[in-house]
């Protein structure tokens, strides 16, 4: 057997352990010692890579535990101890999203949304009720979103899409919807910018009933929609007012690979920039 194939099975025999206590809940882990046991490698090299590799993962080398959090980390230090096949080995088992997978899903999220807004006929009647009723347009507002907008029925059917389509490991589920709740609680992707072109129209009609000149619920302030839509075009770097879908996918993926704080820690900001553009600017392409 060479070397290769005997790093392979040394990984697999950490994946069949991880298998073998993992449930649906993903709650799965592995004690540091654990891990030296099952890579039978010298306890000493193991922290001497820790220490070696501190500034390029997110956790102090007195780390004693891994898990679907720090997997990534995990990967990380496996690879510095010559398991190449690391990243491969995990991703195929479900248990890391590579990054070409986060920003497929992340960019298929948004554009399920954006299908969702499309058919969504706006109800502004309730809408109304619910500004009585919690005495601000920012509470109705999320009342009004998380009333009519299921964003993690919406996560679990592309979750399910994506399976069907592609072949997967045995915690790619759960794996892929523990990443769509870090992106939601780091604000990656955050959900009041998902509904901007509904709450532009939204907001229109509040104005126009407090107003008493009320002229039509799709009436819009222009010069309020006009600046958001060039603002997100200056975002998405797209220079032209007219650009097509596939244009406009082009920018998201070409920038997302730039700033997505997976890739790149310092772009957490951008990214939320990006993704609101872009959910913003799917309801306005050709």
């Amino acid at each position: 057997m060479s070397v290769k194939k005997e790093e392979k099975q040394i990984l697999l025999n950490v994946i069949d352990y991880i298998k073998g206590i993992y449930n649906k809940e993903n709650f799965w882990s592995v004690k540091t010692e654990k891990l030296i046991t099952l890579l039978e490698i010298d306890q000493t090299e193991f922290y001497r890579q820790l220490y070696v590799l501190n500034d390029k993962i997110h956790f102090s080398h007195a780390v004693d535990i891994f898990n679907a959090q720090n997997v990534g980390d995990l990967i990380t230090i496996l690879e510095a101890l010559t398991y190449k096949q690391a990243e491969y080995v995990f991703k195929e088992a479900g248990l890391f999203l590579s990054n070409e997978q986060r920003l497929e899903l992340m960019e298929l999220f948004l554009d399920n949304v954006n299908s969702c807004l499309k058919n969504h006929q706006p109800q502004y009647e309730d809408f109304l009720a619910m500004y009585h009723h919690t005495g601000t347009a920012v509470s109705a507002l999320e009342l009004y979103f998380g009333h009519y907008f299921d964003l993690d029925m919406v996560v679990r059917e592309l979750i399910d899409h994506y399976v069907q389509k592609h072949t997967t490991g045995f915690a790619f589920r759960n794996t892929a919807g523990a990443y769509f709740d870090e992106l939601f609680f780091r604000h990656v992707i955050n959900k009041q910018d998902l509904f901007v072109s509904l709450e532009l129209k939204l907001r229109s009609f509040l104005k126009t009933v407090s107003g008493g000149t009320h002229t039509g619920p799709e009436i819009m302030e222009e010069d309020e929609s006009a600046g958001k839509i060039r603002d997100a075009r200056k975002i998405m770097q797209l220079s032209s007012c007219h650009f097509t879908k596939k244009q406009l996918r082009h920018q998201y993926k070409y920038l997302m690979k730039h700033y997505h704080p997976d890739i790149n820690p310092r772009g957490l900001e951008m990214s939320k920039q990006i993704n609101s553009a872009y959910s913003l600017l799917l309801t306005v392409s050709i």
